[in-house]
Order: C-alpha cells, then sequence, then structure tokens
C-alpha cells in the first residue's frame, strides 16, 4: 500500500475513507509518515524486512530470488524445482541463512502463525515440515519464473515489457466476483480472526502468540465493485502532474522505466481516473479486512494494554504518477509505505513526521516489543527500533534504537535493480532531502546524473534541483558511501544478469560464450544490433569471471 493514504497530511489520504487504519489505529497509536520499503518489490521487500538485512547483502532482487533456505539450512523447494538442489545449497551459503522474524520468535517460545502471502522462500512453503516450518496457511512463494526483461534490461532496449491492457481493458470497476488475490484475502483474514478466537482469553493465556496476517491488497490486477468504490471521494481523485517533454525531458532512467511500463503512450483522462478510483477501492477493502481481525481482539478480551499491533507495507503503487505504473520505483507512490504501530506505552495519536524510517527498522522494533535486550539478537540487523520514538519503553542497544527526542540517524536507504529499470537506483532520504544516485556499469549509463528532490517544498518530486544544491548532492552520496559501495553493488547484479543469460542459452549445441542464436531471440526485432553491442561490452567485462550466479536457469517467461 502507498504509505501516502495512511498519512493525514497527504492528499492522497483524501481520496478514499479508511476508517480502521487511518481512523482507530492511527487515532490509538503513532504513524511514522515517513517510511520506506528497501526495495519496491515483492520478494526483495519482503525478504529484506523478514531478515533485517539489505538486499546486496542477502543478494535478492527481484521475484525470480528468495531465501535460499530456512536458517538451519533446509532448501526452499522451489529453488530446488527452479534451479537445482547445488545451485540453491550454494545460494544458501552465500546468503548465510539468516533468521527471520517468524524463526526468531518461534525460538523466543512464541506461538507464530501466519496467514496469507509470505513470498520469502525459507522453505516456509516447503511441502514437508521442519523446525522452521510455521503454523497457519501461507501462500506465494518466492523464485517466481524468470522474466525476458530481466535478462535485457541492461541492454537498454527501450521496448515496453507489459501489456497495457492489465491496466486499461482488465481493470475492473464492476467486478462480479472477488480476484484470486481479494478472494485468498478474505479466507487468510477469516482465519485470523479465527486464530484469535480459538485463543484463551488474556487472563488465562500461558504462552504469547504471534499473529502475521498477510494480504495481497491493494494490488493489479485492479479490479472491485461499487461496495468499495462507494468509500472512494470522486472529487478528491486527481489527475497526477507529468512532466512536460516526454522523453526528452525527462531523466533517462525515468524514461526507461515509463517506456517499459507501457506508459509511454498517451491516456485519457477517463482511464487515468478510473484507475486511480479502483486502487483507492481496494485500499477501502483492505482496510476493512484489517478492522474484522482488530474486533475479534476486541471482543476476546486483548486490548492495546497487553497486545501490540504493527501495519507495515511491502510497496506502494505509482497508479500514473510520474507516467509509471505498478511498483519498482523509489518515488514516493511506489517507495513509501505505511508504519502504525499501537501497545502498551505507544503515544495514541502521535504523527511521526521527525524520524526518517524503513523496514529494515521492523525487526529490531519486534524484538524491542518483545523485551529483547540481548545485543546480540540485534548484532546483524541493519536497522534500529523505533519503539521509543513512538512512546514505547525500550530495551533495545542504544546503537539500534531511534531517539525519541530527533532522528539521530537520519537516513534511509533504498535500492532498486531488476525488471523495468535498466540499470541500478540507489534512494538516500535524509531530512527534507531524498536523493536517487545510479549504477554506471555500462557505458550508456555512464553519463546518469543524481536527481535530487526537496520533499517539503516539492512532495510530487517534479523539480530536480541536484545542480543547485550540489554540496547536499555530495554530502547524501558520501553517507551512502558509508554504507555500501553502489558501484560495486551495481556491477555485481549486472554480472549477475549476464550470467543468466549465458546460462538460458546453454544447451541445445550452443555453448555458452557464443552469441547464439537463442540469446538474440531475448532482443526485439528492431533492436538486434543494440543488443549485440551491449552483449560485446558485457562479455569484456565479465566472460570468465567467477559471480556468485544462479545457474541451471529453466526456462523464461516472456
Amino acid at each position: 500500500m502507498d504509505g501516502r493514504m495512511v498519512d493525514k497530511s497527504s492528499t492522497e489520504s483524501e481520496a478514499v475513507e479508511m476508517p480502521f487504519l487511518r481512523g482507530t489505529l492511527a487515532k490509538n497509536g503513532a504513524n511514522f509518515v515517513k517510511m520506506y520499503s528497501n526495495n519496491p518489490m515483492c520478494v526483495p521487500s519482503r525478504t529484506s524486512m523478514m531478515t533485517g538485512r539489505r538486499s546486496d547483502q542477502i543478494n535478492v532482487w527481484g521475484n525470480s530470488q528468495g531465501l535460499a533456505a530456512s536458517p538451519e539450512g533446509v532448501l526452499d523447494d522451489t529453488c530446488v524445482k527452479r534451479y537445482g538442489e547445488k545451485r540453491c545449497q550454494k545460494l544458501a551459503a552465500e546468503q548465510g541463512m539468516p533468521e527471520h522474524i517468524l524463526s526468531v520468535f518461534q525460538k523466543l517460545g512464541y506461538r507464530v502463525h501466519q496467514q496469507g502471502r509470505s513470498h520469502i522462500g525459507a522453505g516456509l512453503l516447503n511441502s514437508k515440515q521442519h523446525n522452521s516450518s510455521v503454523d497457519g496457511h501461507l501462500t506465494m512463494e518466492a523464485f517466481d519464473g524468470l522474466r525476458t526483461g530481466e535478462v535485457i534490461r541492461s541492454a537498454d532496449i527501450r521496448h515496453p515489457m507489459e501489456a497495457p491492457s492489465i491496466f486499461l481493458s482488465r481493470a475492473i470497476d464492476d467486478a462480479k466476483a472477488d480476484t484470486f488475490f481479494g478472494g485468498a484475502d478474505w479466507a487468510g483474514m477469516a482465519a485470523c480472526s479465527r486464530f484469535v478466537e480459538y485463543l484463551p482469553s488474556p487472563s488465562q493465556l500461558e504462552q504469547p502468540f504471534f499473529l502475521h496476517c498477510s494480504l495481497n491488497l491493494p494490488h493489479f490486477a485492479f479490479s472491485t465493485n461499487s461496495t468499495w468504490l462507494a468509500k472512494v471521494n470522486d472529487d478528491k481523485v486527481r489527475i497526477p502532474n507529468w512532466l512536460p517533454g516526454f522523453p526528452e525531458n525527462y531523466h533517462p532512467y525515468d524514461a526507461f522505466m515509463t517506456t517499459a511500463k507501457a506508459v509511454n503512450e498517451e491516456y485519457g483522462k477517463e482511464d487515468i481516473i478510473k484507475l486511480r478510483k479502483i486502487y483507492y477501492a481496494m485500499c477501502a477493502e483492505a482496510d476493512q479486512m484489517l478492522s474484522g481481525i482488530w474486533d475479534t481482539l476486541v471482543n476476546k478480551g486483548y486490548t492495546l494494554d497487553n497486545t501490540y499491533i504493527i501495519y507495515v507495507s511491502d510497496h506502494g503503487e505509482m497508479k500514473f504518477e510520474h507516467r509509471q505504473m505498478y511498483k519498482a520505483s523509489l518515488y514516493e507512490g511506489s517507495g513509501r509505505v505505511p508504519l502504525t504501530i499501537a501497545g502498551p506505552g505507544i503515544t495514541k495519536g502521535k504523527h511521526v513526521d521527525t524520524h526518517v524510517t524503513s523496514l529494515l527498522d521492523v525487526f529490531p522494533t519486534l524484538l524491542d516489543m518483545a523485551q529483547v535486550s540481548d545485543e546480540k539478537a540485534y548484532a546483524k540487523l541493519e536497522g534500529r527500533s523505533v519503539l521509543a520514538a513512538a512512546g514505547g519503553k525500550s530495551v533495545a542497544p542504544e546503537d539500534k534504537t531511534l531517539k525519541s527526542q530527533w532522528d539521530d540517524r537520519d537516513f534511509v536507504l533504498s535500492q532498486y535493480n531488476w525488471v523495468e529499470a535498466n540499470t541500478g537506483l540507489f534512494m538516500v532520504r535524509s531530512g527534507a532531502w531524498k536523493a536517487f544516485f545510479y549504477g554506471h556499469t555500462y557505458d550508456a549509463f555512464k553519463n546518469y546524473k543524481p536527481q535530487l528532490f526537496n520533499l517539503d517544498e516539492d512532495p510530487e518530486e517534479l523539480k530536480n534541483v541536484a545542480d543547485e544544491y550540489e554540496h547536499v548532492v555530495k554530502r547524501l552520496e558520501e553517507r551512502l558511501r558509508e554504507v555500501l559501495d553502489p558501484d560495486e553493488v551495481d556491477r555485481s547484479v549486472c554480472a549477475e544478469d549476464f550470467q543468466h543469460l549465458l546460462d538460458l542459452s546453454c544447451g541445445g549445441g550452443n555453448t555458452c560464450t557464443e552469441l547464439s542464436d537463442q540469446m538474440i531471440s531475448y532482443a526485439p526485432n528492431d533492436s538486434v544490433d543494440i543488443f549485440k553491442s551491449w552483449f560485446s561490452q558485457a562479455q569484456n567485462l565479465f566472460q570468465g569471471q567467477k559471480t556468485p550466479v544462479m545457474k541451471h536457469l529453466r526456462g523464461v517467461e516472456q
């Protein structure tokens, strides 16, 4: 969900009624409105949040990847099916088989139960039970099929990778039945409520519980009906402002993404308004589902005096902002996500706009809620607990806690480097400033300059002021490089993408080192020369190098 949907200070929140998330929960908790996904794509975002580690640390950049094994080393079934046992063993070793939130809370003695979307791997959906298996009904495997755009995007071939019908003719505002995602969500949230109903009363509870209710909505396919459209405030649904002069006046990275998402064409205002209303309606539907779980907790006797509640999301939705759709962008619509927490000691109705936070902060915050003070438990986590900043009592190590009075960190890093992007993107948020830095591995991207936005003055991110504030760009890049080397990270991802392409072309009499007809078939007919030129450069950069890549790939989704 777009984080602005639960931010009362954002005009986006005016478009739809959300009485639970923006009403009941916000009034009874603390809402962190400068909250970001660390990688705005389903699997990378969720694996990062659940392990407390960045994408570059666990080598998960897209939905065709994931956590290859459980913390105890049990390989993920889908990883093995897609890539083979040897490759998954190697990947698991490289990732370090990290603990995740569910496995840690099991070891803390909690009764852990999950319903709904998992989408991280780690053997959670394996057919056979193991030590890190979780009670409940989990859906959505990681390690999706490989996509064509994943292996040729670095050639900078500007060709639509998605059909616009997904957000035009297939955008439905009078659906007679729920989509697969909607139906799964209603079933999953009903199961969450049943779990609560079967709990002992609070006075008789002997084992603490950790309940993870994971929704798909709001998510494409875009589909809703009159019940939820009635929650939309039609007069508050606006047409996003676009920069004029596409593509010449757009940053080349943004122009590529717009084309890849098939928003390079012109669209009527009616189509844009229709889709945005459908998205807002899906938010209203999700709000209602979550409200049902809250009601069940209250009816069972669980209150915010004895129970913590935390609401987050993996990514938002561009919904035609910046001439873009879907996720995969670090502009606010896609990159910003909600974080609302309520429970013992949390200041009610607190609107936290003084701290910048990210999904990396979720894991240490949950440990802090569980009153875990051992420094070893936090040692490998990149984020900090926000419990004190929300008004709660923190026991986390001092260097893993955000101060309550001011944002002593004032830094958030997000990354994206997968389909619909031609090179790596690194976002830094600090105070009012938001900077984008780009990967320069290939010649086509050597001249990609940073972008800088002042979100206090320009919340729509339409005015790039990097040239006017070079000292701010320099300072933010220095802070980025204190955490990671963006050049090295981008080069590593490019090497993996190139190896993917080689592996896809092995077999059938082809060698993995020649530009075979099968390789060329991944490029559009009018871009073969561009593809060949890029392939030659990639060979010079990476041929013969040992890179931590997934081998034995079995097919590609067009």
